[in-house]
């Protein structure tokens, strides 16, 4: 089973380093890109910028052209590299062309792939990228289904500098010098089932895991970070919408910011009722993803939070409908060391 989303594509390999190293692009002056719900940590062009509502899942690329990675998750422990590399090359569509090149590798020390696609692909598809698939140390849980590969696909110019900055948060989350988690009020991880009407409210942690003092603003959470909630109804899947109650309030009243310290290996945690903020009165199901900035200490960077599912269903008769969104938050807890 494969999960294809959004993000980014590595490549560690004999002769497509040959090919590759000519043209390859420097990676100095590029951001960190930190994945929680792939649980992967990246390095990528600085002028690489979210791509809104691509495939309802973050995206990044170069300003106003398309998608520059694609980031995704495959297969179970009884699977491998190889089997995923050689069902992507000789898919009906030809996605790399009509003769792409299969070649085992090691990627952090894990079994890897790499589909190099053939000169033809371009003429095909339009595109110019190639596929590496990498098996995780650990399997990782996104949407309820636990996946054994990371897979990544980008153009193929920047595969080396990608894939030698690669780690991985599974295990070890302190690869990311930074974190940004989400969690149900309750502690739920994922899949709870709320009523139209009834607050949803998440736990947003920030974890600190460099060894420096950060100092950030950090005061309102409809400004401080933004969400990714997309809704899937009828087998199609959307981005919601924030209200625009808060909107135009935010225009006209911005709040004061009053800065976070930070300190090294520290945590903040504070409750945020997302569903004051975003669309989520309608029934159906919902994903819930958060990103924010790395802190500027920790150079130029994205930090993608884990994913979130729930499920909204109807209130019965005699229950309360969707109220209206406010504006008051729950207050903010103190930094924990």
């Amino acid at each position: 089973m494969t999960k294809r989303v959004v993000a980014l594509a590595g490549v560690l390999c004999l002769a497509a380093a040959v090919l590759a190293a000519a043209h390859e692009p420097s990676d100095a002056n590029w951001q960190a890109f930190v994945d929680g719900t792939y649980k992967v940590v990246l390095r990528c062009p600085a002028e690489w910028k979210p791509i809104p509502d691509y495939d309802t899942a973050p995206a990044l690329g170069p300003e106003h052209q398309p998608r520059a990675f694609v980031l995704g998750a495959a297969g179970g422990e009884s699977d491998t590299a190889q089997q995923l590399c050689k069902a992507e090359a000789e898919h009906v569509v030809q996605p790399f062309g009509t003769n792409p090149t299969i070649r085992p590798l090691k990627v952090q020390g894990q079994s890897a792939c790499l589909v190099w696609p053939s000169p033809d692909q371009r003429r095909i598809t339009g595109d110019n990228d190639a596929l590496i698939v990498v098996k995780y140390p650990k399997p990782v849980e996104i949407g309820g289904q636990l996946y054994s590969f990371l897979t990544l696909d980008v153009d193929k110019k920047y595969i080396m500098p990608l894939i030698r900055a690669l780690k991985f948060l599974a295990p070890d989350p302190q690869n990311a010098p930074f974190l940004l988690e989400i969690a149900f009020e309750g502690g739920e991880s994922s899949g709870i089932v709320s009523k139209t009407g009834s607050p949803i409210v998440l736990t947003v942690t920030l974890e600190n895991n460099s060894g420096q003092v950060l100092r950030f603003p950090f005061s309102d959470p409809t400004t401080d970070y933004r969400f990714n909630v997309s809704h899937e109804r009828w087998g199609r899947t959307a981005v919601t919408g924030k209200y625009q109650e808060l909107e135009r309030q935010h225009k006209t009243a911005p709040s004061a910011a009053e800065p976070l310290t930070l300190g090294p290996h520290a945590g903040y945690q504070t409750k945020l009722e997302i569903s004051s903020l975003y669309q989520l009165q309608n029934p159906g199901n919902y994903t819930i993803q958060g990103q924010m900035k790395l802190p500027g200490l920790l150079g130029a960077g994205l930090v993608n939070s884990n994913t979130l599912t729930v499920t909204v269903v109807a209130s019965q008769d005699g229950e309360p409908q969707q109220r209206r969104p406010h504006t008051q938050q729950p207050p903010a807890a103190s930094p924990q060391n």
